[in-house]
């Protein structure tokens, strides 16, 4: 898949969501264009998800944000 790539060339999420989307033509150009809000556009292009840090003690376990913007405008355009 072209996020894959576009990943292990070191870009961000938001960046290879930014590349998708500036490649939309017909139909799913229209829904990005006019049918999202400017807010719901940057929603998805800046989601973030929040996972636990691996750790060995539970109790010190840390959250940390992982950017989620490929995976969130592949599940908004399912939807």
């Amino acid at each position: 898949m072209y996020s894959s790539v576009c990943k292990q060339q070191g870009n961000t999420d938001h960046g290879i969501a930014t590349f998708i989307t500036a490649g939309f033509i017909g139909q799913i150009k229209g829904w990005w264009d006019f049918y999202l809000t400017e807010e719901q556009r940057n929603e998805i292009l800046t989601h973030k998800k929040i996972t636990e840090a691996s750790s060995s003690n539970p109790v010190t376990a840390m959250a940390v944000e992982e950017q989620d913007a490929v995976y969130t405008l592949c599940l908004t355009i399912l939807r």
